[in-house]
């Protein structure tokens, strides 16, 4: 069976790199965290005023799970999903793609495809994170709406992307 793969060292490079990201965003969050009240404004109305609110420690607890746990669920649950030669795969041209002789270089950009996506997310999460450190820098707490609404209209852009990259990676040659 002649698999079409990518060479070993391009492939291996992907997961450590996206390993490498979340740990940055792990110091990122417990690093901005210092500059944070005992009670941090976490939640934010239309206008930008604080609608409710936790400890810091619990407000710490929540955003170091949402940037290690969510990306890192988003990447291995995947991988041991698509792995199983039973999954059920939906994806256009989906007997060429999963063809014995295509189906490991297809799992491998899917789940490239997933670290992207991850990738997005946790920039996002710590993009809000930041805007929530500066917000509760004010007196009273303010969220700049202008910001949060750019950082979700790039995400929004970015996930647009994303998805017609796979749609094309994945059309028939």
């Amino acid at each position: 069976m002649n698999k079409c793969r990518r060479p070993r060292n391009a492939r291996g490079l992907a997961q450590p790199a996206f390993l490498m990201l979340v740990a940055a965003a792990v110091l990122l969050i417990l690093g901005s965290s210092r500059y944070l009240p005992a009670t941090v404004a976490s939640h934010f109305g239309a206008g930008g005023n604080p609608n409710g609110s936790m400890s810091r420690n619990a407000y710490l607890s929540v955003m170091l799970a949402l940037v290690a746990i969510v990306p890192l669920v988003m990447s291995v649950a995947p991988a041991h999903t698509l792995r199983n030669p039973d999954a059920r795969i939906n994806l256009p041209n989906r007997d060429y793609w999963l063809a014995p002789e295509r189906r490991e270089q297809t799992i491998q950009a899917l789940l490239g495809q997933i670290r992207w996506f991850a990738a997005a997310l946790l920039v996002f999460l710590c993009y809000t994170n930041v805007l929530v450190v500066r917000a509760n820098a004010l007196a009273p707490p303010h969220l700049n709406g202008a910001a949060l609404g750019l950082g979700v209209l790039l995400l929004l852009a970015s996930l647009a992307v994303w998805a017609l990259l796979l749609i094309a990676r994945f059309r028939r040659p």
